[in-house]
């Protein structure tokens, strides 16, 4: 257990403190009705970023200047059109590298090694699209929006109808010029970032999976599950 024993001088700092910003006893009752006092003592309070902190308050910063508010990272992109299979899908013959796709080795042995085939007349609704404000990793994106992921049964029928309908890279719900993002669960329930691309020198689409730490660019597309 940490100690909670006190200097004398983290106390006098304190009431310096104190007396620095002319707390009257009446601002000093409303700190300690407010909470905040016991919050910034919580042994959990994350006291890293002070900028945040004050950006709570309202404070300006140092420089005098108010502290811009972050926009959030995901900015709504419309939504990609429900889907209803017009075949059985079968993932592990579909998701094979050939002419017109480009499977990664990853992808099939930690998502498509864990997807189940699905049967003709599956419907899928249509899912929430969304534009990255900034450079964002897969932690960014899952730590944004939890109920995006996937599993690995209904992500590879949705993406195999959604490039049956793109299969030469014409305008549709994946974008041809920008990366389109997913999180999928796959192996032993880890979850992975999938990328999906329109190569326009191979003219195919690449298959793609990446550890949650990998960084993306401002400007890719990402759909939610939910």
């Amino acid at each position: 257990m940490a100690s909670t024993t006190h200097t004398s001088q983290q106390m006098v700092a304190i009431l310096r403190l104190l007396e620095d910003k002319g707390a009257t006893p009446n601002r000093c009752e409303r700190i300690l009705s407010s909470g905040f006092l016991a919050d910034l003592f919580d042994a959990d309070a994350d006291l890293s970023d002070r900028v945040v902190y004050r950006n709570s308050l309202k404070l300006s910063t140092a420089a005098g200047k108010r502290v811009s508010k972050v926009p959030p990272l995901l900015s709504p992109n419309g939504h990609a059109a429900s889907v209803v299979l017009t075949a059985r899908h079968d993932p592990d013959a579909f998701y094979q590298t050939r002419n017109d796709l480009y499977v990664d080795g990853f992808f099939r042995s930690r998502i498509v090694a864990t997807a189940k085939p699905t049967e003709v007349g599956m419907k899928f609704k249509k899912l929430p699209r969304f534009l990255l404000s900034r450079n964002a990793t897969g932690k960014d994106l899952k730590s944004a929006r939890p109920k995006a992921i996937f599993t690995a049964t209904e992500f590879c029928p949705w993406l195999a109808a959604k490039i049956a309908q793109q299969p030469k890279g014409e305008v549709g719900d994946l974008a041809i010029d920008q990366w389109n993002l997913f999180l999928v669960e796959g192996l032993r329930g880890g979850v992975f970032l999938v990328d999906v691309d329109w190569y326009v020198d191979c003219q195919r689409w690449c298959v793609g999976m990446w550890d949650l730490t990998d960084g993306w660019n401002a400007g890719c597309q990402f759909f939610s599950r939910n």
